[in-house]
């Protein structure tokens, strides 16, 4: 109905859809989040450079701190948090409440998220308040390697009326 003023884009991998926000709706201000050293890599070169684009390297979790990260066979863009593990230095790591304070955002008109079965844990904490100052939120959910995550954001979607889209493993739910 309007177009978006912020977008996080978490998970952006390295920077395909922060570059199609961008060029959809020029005047948005959009935070693109990645965890990945490589990829963020890429990223910054791809859109850190746009007007109104940050790029921040960090995993976007349930709580802070510093994170693993882990690939599953030879496919390298489908990386997962674990724990860290003793001696390894990791990622950070920001829940939500965080990266928002930390960016100045009251309001978050897109969240995009694709953040390999995170979602699990990011929509089971106990603080969800932050998804009240978010309007539209489209997600891929991955339950196909980590059952739950569906459940987890219908539940905390659920906190307030909103209109679904389901697009094979894509989900958009907005506050009506």
């Amino acid at each position: 109905d309007r177009p978006p003023a912020v977008i996080v884009d978490a998970g952006a991998n390295i920077g395909l859809a922060t570059l199609r926000f961008k060029a959809l709706w020029p005047q948005a201000r959009i935070i693109a989040v990645e965890p990945d050293p490589a990829n963020f890599a890429l990223l910054q070169r791809n859109v850190g450079g746009l007007p109104g684009v940050t790029v921040v390297q960090a995993a976007i979790t349930a709580r802070d701190g510093v994170i693993g990260l882990h690939t599953d066979g030879l496919d390298p863009s489908g990386f997962h948090v674990r724990e860290l593990r003793p001696g390894e230095e990791g990622v950070p790591a920001l829940c939500m409440r965080t990266l928002m304070q930390r960016h100045g955002l009251d309001r978050i008109d897109l969240l995009k998220l694709d953040i390999e079965g995170a979602e699990k844990e990011l929509f089971e904490a106990e603080d969800l308040g932050w998804m009240d100052q978010v309007r539209t939120v489209a997600i891929e959910l991955h339950d196909r390697f980590r059952p739950g995550c569906g459940h987890a954001f219908f539940q905390a979607a659920a906190r307030s009326p909103r209109t679904y889209e389901v697009h094979e493993y894509l989900v958009v739910a907005t506050r009506t």
